[in-house]
C-alpha cells in the first residue's frame, strides 16, 4: 500500500462542456436538443453520470502482469438519452490511473471515483 498522498489529474466537467459547445458542432447540436427535450435548471439539473473500466494497450494474449493496464473513469449526461449515450464520443474522461497505482491506494479505485465528485465540479 502506498503511504502519503497521490496526485492525479482529473477533468472538470463543466469547463470541458463549454469548451466542446464552442468548438464542436455535433456536440453543440447534442447539448441543443438535450435542453430542448429537457431544459436544465436549479429545480431540475442535468444529471452526470460515472462508469469506470480497466484498459490495455499491450497484447491481451500476453502472459504475466500487465504494468501498461489503466484504470479510466469516465463521465457523462444521463439527460443526454440512451441512444446517445451508447456512443463512446459523449463519455468524456475524468481520470486515467495506472492499474498498479490504483491497487496500491487504501481502497484501489473506490478511493479515487469517492472523491471525484468534491473536485470535479469545481471551477476556478
Amino acid at each position: 500500500m502506498r503511504a502519503g498522498p497521490v496526485q492525479v489529474a482529473v477533468q472538470a466537467p463543466l469547463p470541458m462542456m463549454h469548451a466542446l459547445a464552442k468548438s464542436c458542432a455535433p456536440w453543440t447540436a447534442l447539448i441543443r436538443r438535450t435542453y430542448a427535450a429537457m431544459p436544465c435548471s436549479p429545480a431540475r439539473p442535468w444529471r452526470l453520470v460515472t462508469y469506470a473500466d480497466e484498459a490495455s494497450p499491450s497484447n491481451p494474449l500476453r502472459a504475466g502482469p500487465d504494468p501498461r493496464k489503466v484504470e479510466a473513469v469516465y463521465w457523462s449526461l444521463l439527460d443526454y438519452g440512451s441512444q446517445a449515450r451508447c456512443t463512446e464520443q459523449v463519455w468524456l474522461t475524468i481520470a486515467a490511473v495506472r492499474s498498479e497505482l490504483a491497487c496500491e491506494l487504501p481502497s484501489g479505485m473506490s478511493n479515487l471515483v469517492q472523491r471525484w465528485p468534491t473536485v470535479g465540479l469545481i471551477v476556478d
